[in-house]
């Protein structure tokens, strides 16, 4: 009677979880046999891709599309193989394409594992950081600003010692560039 600006009385019926095979499918188009999906309410090729008429993107070709994922609630599963948590002295590399609102202050996971294994994160000032693992010294964080609404390209690189006892090197190139590095991962 008062009028609320929102009120939501929350007795709709209980929520049944989709079975996985009958979600649409991410195809692994890599040596790992392992498929993923897209979860509930994620619009595959729902927008515009990055092919915005800048160099590093000309490989994808023309009608590019993408996934509007937010990194929290929508997003792409890979599925789960060995091969997604490296450990010890092997070499790891994860590359990804995002695009950010402009300006836009969450702090969202592009691409990971898991805090206990390996993300790749924007953080609320719009940079990047990197972790691997639990260990904090092997965090890499961008130098530069992404949150500008622009499509860009990263590459994570994790380049062990030969032995576990000798650091290793954490590397972040975006758009084909070196953005910052840390030589001291274990």
């Amino acid at each position: 009677n008062d009028n609320p600006t929102v009120y939501f009385r929350m007795d709709s019926p209980s929520y049944t979880i989709p079975s996985q095979g009958t979600l649409p499918a991410l195809t692994n188009y890599g040596s790992s046999a392992v498929n993923g999906f897209y979860e509930p309410g994620v619009a595959p090729a729902g927008a515009p891709g990055p092919n915005n008429g800048k160099v590093f993107a000309a490989g994808f070709g023309a009608g590019t599309n993408a996934l509007p994922g937010n990194g929290m609630n929508s997003y792409a599963d890979a599925g789960n193989a060995a091969a997604y948590n490296p450990t010890g002295t092997n070499a790891f590399s994860v590359t990804a394409w995002f695009k950010s609102g402009l300006s836009d202050a969450r702090y969202q996971t592009i691409v990971g594992h898991g805090d206990q294994s390996w993300c790749i994160d924007q953080n609320v000032n719009g940079t990047l950081r990197c972790a691997l693992g639990t260990n904090t010294s092997a965090v890499v964080t961008s130098v530069k600003v992404y949150n500008d609404g622009n499509w860009h390209q990263l590459a994570d690189v994790y380049a062990p010692a030969s032995v576990p006892n000798v650091t290793g090197t954490n590397t972040l190139y975006v758009d084909g560039v070196l953005d910052n590095a840390n030589n001291g991962v274990s």
